[in-house]
């Protein structure tokens, strides 16, 4: 779920009501009181994520792109909209009241204290709170105790703006025709404890209304933060640079994620520049002149190796393919080397990294337009961070349907297998995806597999997955409409511990993940996201090029959490160049994602930026508890355990084909050993499903969950039984098992 956009015009400007006041799932918050807070001061903070000060007896926030007026009782937002704009077109909040369902008290005068880069705005029934960062305002509500009464706990104000105000996927537009404009996020609670609950927000005649459920509320452990913010848009890059195509990685040790781009001085001089980020937007340490020469180096892409908490970045110079490394503590950039040269034309590379810590290789792929083929090679990075290259292996290579514009996988989870996705050429007007699966040894797991055999043109596909689970997206063009295209994608599942004919399953048919008949849709980008996948695509609606992205399944390639998400691009800019990576690619065990995009103004010579933005995913979470045994086990999967998911399924891919299945599940843990196996749900407080897995061994069954906020939080484990008559893996249920999974509802 995104947590907030801000944008305006091509600025990256921010308006974000509220934000986490203690670090998330920290089990003893530090909460600081009003009287913790510095003094009043007249000196300007200058810190790099915001300033504070106070001019002519008034106290302004500043950041790129936006100013902010707190008066004694309310603030106003004032983006910078530019000369387009006839006035300043503020946005000024002043809360009124506070209670439980319809019961609302209104609020008494505050006292308005800050420090720092703090306002807090302090009553009796609540601390109003204001951050002030380079990107925007976080606002947040702090609840030491709660209002009298029962129901959902309620913050309503007076929100006033000329700006036209209409709902936008749970949060808010503010919009000056022709201009730009703004977007507010959704609403979150957060405990003392760290746990987290969203909510809603309302807007009407003037008035906006922020909400908590009831369920919640009454079992939080206080302080509670009414907060709807998480992050917002922001520039990586100055603005009136001109700075293209980013890639990002992410690494766990350091907790930083790594942002490369290409920086172009001239038509003969491009350079590979690259930023760390903190996972709560702060930019950390200067900017990383990976490539900085007076030569052409451009194509950058990014991937991490964890045991050596390096990023290696790839990019092509003179076709062929360079590589350097870089610290993710400290910036600093290890030796370039080269990765495929010679006469031959190599290009478009793309790099996949080790997220756990039993390799310290990356692998990069690229197309060989000589020889007509997908090669790829593995990037060693050595204890004393010198790197070298291994095992070229050719992935696929043929002269009568040649490969191109290969694409891999982000990070290859714990079994280190990955997708690599490229084109099929058949002709100049029939293209097809196809994909390979290798591990981490470039060891070729599946060969080229083509994802469709239609006749319509089928281009640049990407991919991401996790190691056992992928979606592959790609631009669909279709022969009966030349100016239509859509983006399509697939699910693959691939089990390496099946011994059998079906290691690999597409687990969904082609599914269309857009439908839009009045333009193009082109440029599929994939990011894994844990138990949902992000699809993301740029949309041609002259004269601008925006970029949307959904949350889907990646079993089924269906919506997921929310409905679709768009970057909130300007009037005059061309949104593009999508990338992201969420925080498991690099062995993390969160899955929130930075996403980047390039926003180019085409309205003004060379002014290209690069813009990032933070994503959580409400998508539910699944842990795999192991258990399973048998030479046929099999392994189940499930996605979007959310609130409302009607189409939620229980699913397993075994390599008994046509034989029976059974679904265990119970609210309660069991752990009952049966030969080598463990069962992980209590049968004795369950249900038992059976059904039949079909000729792949493939097998669901559909477990609705209600929309019940009651339910949120709760856990469900849930293991699949085979049966298996000549040799089971439990002999008391003559049955092969699963994998066993704990699903967590959100």
């Amino acid at each position: 779920m995104q947590r907030s956009i801000a944008l305006g015009c091509r600025l990256a400007i921010g308006i974000a009501i509220a934000s986490p006041v203690f670090a998330r799932g920290a089990m003893t918050p530090q909460e600081p009181t009003a009287t913790q807070l510095p003094p009043s001061t007249n000196a300007m903070s200058a810190e790099t994520t915001g300033a504070l000060q106070v001019h002519d007896d008034t106290l302004w926030g500043l950041g790129d792109g936006f100013k902010t007026r707190f008066h004694d009782q309310s603030f106003e937002f004032i983006p910078a909209l530019g000369d387009a704009a006839p006035h300043n077109m503020p946005v000024h909040f002043q809360l009124q009241s506070v209670g439980r369902g319809q019961t609302l008290d209104e609020v008494s005068p505050a006292l308005r204290q800050h420090g720092g880069l703090r306002v807090d705005y302090i009553r009796n029934e609540t601390i109003e709170r204001y951050d002030v960062e380079r990107n925007g305002i976080k606002q947040s509500f702090v609840f030491d105790r709660l209002p009298a009464g029962h129901g959902d706990l309620v913050v309503r104000g007076a929100f006033n703006t000329e700006l036209a105000v209409t709902p936008h996927d749970g949060g808010l537009r503010l919009d000056l025709e022709g201009v730009g404009g703004l977007y507010i996020g959704g609403v979150i609670g957060i405990d003392a404890r760290g746990n987290e609950v969203a909510g809603s927000l309302h807007y009407a005649n003037g008035m906006i209304e922020m909400s908590l459920p009831a369920h919640f509320v009454d079992r939080a452990a206080l302080p509670l933060v009414l907060d709807p913010f998480i992050g917002s848009v922001f520039t990586v890059t100055p603005l009136a640079n001109n700075d293209r195509d980013p890639d990002v990685a992410y690494d766990v040790t350091n907790d930083v994620y790594f942002v490369v781009w290409e920086r172009i001085y001239s038509s003969t001089d491009y350079d590979i520049h690259g930023q760390r980020i903190a996972p709560d937007g702060t930019l950390v340490g200067g900017r990383v002149y990976i490539q900085n020469t007076g030569t052409n180096e451009y194509n950058p892409a990014v991937a991490n190796v964890n045991v050596r908490n390096h990023f290696v970045v790839t990019y092509t110079r003179s076709n062929d393919i360079k590589a350097s490394a870089v610290d993710a503590s400290d910036g600093t950039i290890r030796a370039e080397i080269d990765v495929a040269s010679g006469t031959d034309i190599q290009t478009s590379s793309d790099v996949g990294g080790e997220a756990t810590t039993s390799d310290d290789e990356a692998l990069c792929v690229w197309w060989n337009q000589t020889d007509q083929a997908i090669e790829a090679i593995q990037i060693n990075v050595s204890s004393a961070f010198v790197l070298s290259t291994f095992d070229l292996t050719t992935i696929h290579s043929s002269t009568f349907v040649p490969p191109r514009y290969p694409r891999i996988s982000k990070g290859g989870g714990n079994t280190g297998y990955h997708m690599i996705v490229y084109e099929l050429e058949y002709s100049t007007t029939d293209h097809d995806p196809a994909f390979s699966i290798v591990d981490r040894n470039l060891t070729i797991l599946c060969p080229a597999v083509s994802c469709t055999g239609a006749l319509d043109d089928q281009l640049r596909p990407h991919c991401d997955g996790d190691g056992t689970q992928w979606v592959v997206a790609w631009q669909t063009q279709e022969a009966t409409v030349t100016s239509k295209d859509d983006i399509d994608c697939r699910g693959v599942a691939y089990d390496g511990a099946d011994t059998g004919s079906y290691k690999y399953v597409f687990t969904s048919p082609i599914t269309s993940v857009t439908a839009d008949t009045d333009d193009a849709e082109y440029a599929a980008n994939v990011v894994m996201t844990g138990g949902s996948a992000l699809v993301a695509w740029t949309d041609q609606n002259s004269p601008n090029y925006d970029t949307y992205f959904k949350s889907i399944d990646p079993f089924s390639c269906e919506a997921c959490e929310s409905t679709l998400q768009y970057w909130l691009s300007g009037t005059y800019s061309w949104d593009y160049n999508f990338a992201g990576c969420s925080q498991l690619s690099g062995g993390g065990t969160s899955d929130e994602a930075l996403l980047v995009i390039e926003s180019y103004d085409f309205g003004v010579s060379s002014q290209g930026d690069i813009e990032a933005r933070r994503w959580d995913s409400r998508d539910g979470e699944i842990a795999d508890l192991g258990g399973g045994c048998g030479s046929d086990e099999g392994r189940a999967y499930a996605n979007c355990a959310i609130i409302g998911n009607a189409n939620f399924e229980a699913r397993v891919i075994s390599e008994l084909p046509s034989a029976p299945a059974f679904l265990i599940g119970s609210s309660n843990y069991s752990g009952l050993p049966c030969g080598s196996c463990q069962l992980k749900p209590d049968p004795y407080s369950g249900w038992v499903v059976a059904t039949t897995t079909d000729a792949f061994g493939q097998a669901s069954l559909a477990v609705a969950i209600p929309s019940d906020t009651s339910i949120q939080g709760m856990s469900l484990y849930i293991q699949w039984l085979i049966s298996e008559p000549i040799s089971p893996g439990c002999y008391l249920f003559g049955a092969d098992m699963t994998n066993g999974l704990r699903l967590t509802i959100e």
